[in-house]
C-alpha cells in the first residue's frame, strides 16, 4: 500500500533537499579541478536504496516487483533533477571564476555542462554570467590586458560549455563592445591629447558616483518611519570642481523647505565621504512639479528659479513682483522673464501690472494660449560662456585697481601697468 511513504513524503524530501544542499556546498563549492558527478551518482544510489528500504519495507537483496520498481523510479529522478539544478546553480554562480582559472578548471566546465542538458538554465546562466562581467571586469580599474586575458579564457571555457557558440555569442558582448569603447577612448586621446581626455573620464566617474551616492542615500531613507523620510526625492549631480568647465553664477534664495532638504542631503553625503562637503548651486537643476489648483492639475519640469517663484505662492496667493525679487534675491528684470511661463501656463495672472495672483480656476472664455520661450531662456546652458568669464576677470580687475587708488595717494600709469601685469601673472 506504500502507506508509509504517502505519509511522510514531504518530510523526507524536505530532509533529503536538507542533506543534499549541504553536501554540495561542502564538497563543491570553490572546487573546479575535478569532476563530482560520479561521486554524488554514487551517493544518490545509495540514498534510494535506503529509500527503498524504509518506504517498501524490502528485505535487503529481495527484487522489487512493478509497482515498487516505478516508486524507485520516481525518487531516483526526482532527487537526480533537484542535485543536478542546484549543482547548476552553484556553478553558474561560480562561472566568472571557473572561466578565470580555465583550463584548470575544465572539469567543473563539463560538470555544467551535462547538467544544463538536464535543465533548463541557460537563461539564469546568460543573466549571470552578464551581469558578472559587468560588475567584476568591466569597470575602470581593470587593466586592459586582463580584460583582453580573460575574454580570451572566456572564448576557450563557453566553446567547451556549448558547442553551438550560443552563450559565447551572448554572454561576451559586453566585453566585445567595452574593447570597442576602449580602442575609441584611445583614439580620441591621440587626437585631443591624455590631459584632456583625462578630464572627460573624470566628468564620467563623476556622473557613475552621483548615480551610486543617490542610490545609497535613497535607500537609507526608504529605512525611515514614514514621519521622518523628506517631502520629495532629492538627486544630486556632483561634480569635480577642478575638471568641469566654468558654471554660471546667479544668486537665488531657495524656499525654507527646500533648503533643509538639501542640508539633511548634505550630511548623509558626508557619512558616505569623509572630509568632504557639498558646495550647492541653487540656480542649476531640474524640478519635477505637480501644480494642484481648484479645477486641474499642471505637471512640469522646470528649473529652480521657476520652482522656487510658484512654491511662495503655496502660502500667499498674491505677490508683487519687488516681493518675490526680495524674497528671492533675483533682479526684478530677470525675475519678470521667469515669471512668463507661469503666465503662459495660466496658473498666474499679473493684474494690475507687477502684481501676479494665483489662478485657481480656469477662465473659460480666455483665448487658448501659445506658450512662448523668452530668448533669454531658450538653450540656456548650465556653463559659464566666455563672455561671462571675461567680464568676471575684467570685474576683478577692477576692484583691484579701485583697492589701488583708494590705498595709494597717486601712481603714474606705467606702475599701475606693471602691478596689473604682476597681479595676472
Amino acid at each position: 500500500m506504500n502507506l508509509l511513504e504517502r505519509v511522510s513524503a514531504d518530510a523526507v524530501t524536505h530532509v533529503l533537499h536538507g542533506m543534499i544542499e549541504e553536501r554540495v556546498e561542502w564538497r563543491c563549492r570553490g572546487e573546479y579541478e575535478r569532476s563530482f558527478l560520479g561521486d554524488f551518482q554514487e551517493w544518490i544510489e545509495k540514498v534510494i536504496g535506503w529509500l527503498s528500504r524504509v518506504f517498501l519495507q524490502e528485505s535487503a537483496g529481495a527484487l522489487p516487483g512493478p509497482a515498487a520498481s516505478s516508486t524507485l523510479k520516481r525518487w531516483r529522478c526526482h532527487v537526480q533533477m533537484f542535485f543536478y539544478r542546484l549543482y547548476a546553480s552553484m556553478r553558474i554562480e561560480e562561472l566568472f571564476s571557473i572561466i578565470r582559472d580555465f583550463p584548470e578548471s575544465k572539469p567543473a566546465v563539463e560538470d555544467l555542462k551535462y547538467c544544463l542538458e538536464r535543465t533548463n538554465q541557460r537563461q539564469q546562466l546568460l543573466t549571470s554570467l552578464k551581469s558578472a562581467l559587468e560588475l567584476r571586469l568591466l569597470h575602470p580599474g581593470v587593466n586592459t590586458s586582463d580584460i583582453i586575458t580573460l575574454y580570451i579564457s572566456a572564448i576557450k571555457a563557453l566553446r567547451e560549455l556549448d558547442s553551438s557558440m550560443v552563450i559565447l555569442e551572448v554572454a561576451c558582448e559586453p566585453i566585445r563592445k567595452y574593447l570597442r569603447e576602449i580602442r575609441n577612448v584611445e583614439l580620441l586621446k591621440l587626437r585631443f591629447g591624455e590631459a584632456q581626455m583625462h578630464y572627460c573620464e573624470v566628468m564620467l566617474k563623476d556622473m557613475a558616483d552621483s548615480r551610486r551616492i543617490n542610490a545609497n542615500i535613497r535607500d537609507e531613507e526608504q529605512k525611515l518611519p514614514e514621519q521622518e523620510r523628506p517631502p520629495f526625492s532629492l538627486v544630486a549631480i556632483i561634480l569635480s570642481s577642478e575638471f568641469w568647465p566654468p558654471l554660471k553664477e546667479e544668486k537665488l534664495e531657495l524656499p525654507g523647505q527646500i533648503k533643509e532638504a538639501m542640508e539633511a542631503y548634505a550630511k548623509k553625503y558626508e557619512k558616505l565621504k569623509a572630509m568632504r562637503t557639498l558646495n550647492w548651486k541653487h540656480h542649476l537643476g531640474l524640478v519635477n512639479l505637480e501644480v494642484e489648483l481648484a479645477d486641474r492639475t499642471v505637471s512640469l519640469s522646470v528649473s529652480p528659479v521657476h520652482a522656487a517663484v510658484i512654491l511662495h505662492f503655496q502660502g500667499k496667493s498674491t505677490w508683487t513682483l519687488e516681493e518675490l525679487s526680495e524674497a528671492l534675491k533675483v533682479p526684478a528684470a530677470s525675475l519678470r522673464r521667469k515669471m512668463t511661463l507661469w503666465l503662459q501656463q495660466g496658473v498666474l495672472q499679473e493684474e494690475p501690472p507687477g502684481t501676479f495672483t494665483v489662478i485657481e480656476e480656469e477662465l473659460k472664455d480666455q483665448a487658448e494660449k501659445v506658450v512662448l520661450i523668452d530668448s533669454d531662456e531658450e538653450g540656456d546652458s548650465a556653463m559659464a560662456s566666455q563672455a561671462d568669464q571675461k567680464e568676471e576677470e575684467l570685474q576683478l580687475f577692477w576692484t583691484y585697481i579701485q583697492a589701488m587708488l583708494t590705498n595709494l595717494e597717486s601712481l603714474s600709469l606705467e606702475r599701475i601697468h606693471s602691478m596689473l601685469k604682476i597681479f595676472v601673472m
